[in-house]
């Protein structure tokens, strides 16, 4: 099994119409019992409940960007195992919506980053897609002249392993950790979210 997951298969790819509700079963998937959460992302209604929604989030017009990653599996078929989004947009445009005031620095952030799969249950196979999918946001957001990425950071109270996190015996969750943010060359950034777990990091 350990050889057919360091071989495993995968596309990072732009997602398609007609794979908004995969796309938001995965995400629904892999918040499970509640001990997986997007806070401080806010609800899952808020940017993808449809496609429309989708689309509008993430639109490529305005530098955004939702990618899958699709893993091969052994029965030569294929499934979503990983999705990730990226915004782009001042930090005053970010962080306070609304706000007249706007700076110079373009800020991109990856939203929405999890792997959650039934099928690969390697933790190191996981983390691979997980990486394949911030590497593909990252060149997105220099494509996009961002002068700054941020992507949050959970830990993992209930993981076995660095970045593990399951939310029940079918299906693995990963999201990125501090170490994993840290192995790819971001840094915790100073200003941090108030009241919530995740923690802001920037590269």
């Amino acid at each position: 099994a350990a050889a057919a997951d360091e071989a495993q298969v995968v596309e990072i790819r732009d997602w398609v119409p007609g794979e908004g509700e995969v796309i938001l079963d995965l995400l629904r998937t892999a918040q499970g019992d509640g001990k997986f959460t997007f806070n401080p992302e806010g609800s899952l209604s808020l940017d993808c409940a449809n496609e429309d929604l989708l689309k509008e989030s993430y639109d490529p017009e305005d530098g955004g960007s939702f990618v899958v990653a699709e893993a091969e599996l052994d029965d030569d078929t294929t499934t979503i195992v990983g999705v990730a989004g990226l915004i782009v947009g001042t930090p005053v445009e970010y962080q306070a919506s609304g706000a007249s005031v706007s700076s110079a620095e373009t800020t991109a952030a990856i939203r929405r980053c999890c792997f959650c799969s039934a099928s690969i249950n390697d933790v190191s196979a996981g983390s691979r897609i997980l990486t394949q999918l911030l590497t593909t946001l990252e060149e997105r957001a220099m494509l996009a002249q961002a002068t700054q990425l941020i992507a949050l950071a959970y830990p993992t109270p209930f993981s076995k392993g660095k970045i593990s996190r399951n939310n029940n015996d079918n299906d693995m969750v990963l999201q990125p950790t501090p170490q994993l943010l840290e192995q790819l060359g971001y840094q915790k950034l100073p200003q941090q979210l108030p009241g919530v777990e995740a923690m802001q990091y920037g590269k």
